[in-house]
């Protein structure tokens, strides 16, 4: 099992649900889950995507986007790993 995690932060250009659309797009990736929530004046969008792979592999991406007034946040945390034969995780 390998992972990552990336912190970004900038100023407003579009809403949290056109980042939503836009990471739609990413090639071959499968959404499974969307939380939307809002605190106070925070807006929260968490998103889970993943693939499999053939060869007995996945990799999964959690991103977690924020607003407060016109700055955005994101949080994403990746991770991945498989099992090969004799239960060997190739990474």
């Amino acid at each position: 099992m390998a992972g990552a995690t990336i912190h970004m932060r900038a100023i407003k250009q579009n809403t949290l649900q056109e980042i939503q659309k836009k990471l739609q797009l990413i090639e071959d990736a499968e959404f499974v889950s969307k939380l939307e929530h809002t605190i106070n004046d925070v807006e929260i969008l968490a998103l889970v995507y993943e693939k499999y792979y053939f060869r007995s592999s996945y990799t999964s991406a959690t991103i977690m986007l924020t607003e407060y007034g016109d700055e955005q946040t994101a949080y994403v945390v990746a991770s991945g790993g498989g099992d090969g034969m004799y239960n060997i995780s190739y990474g």
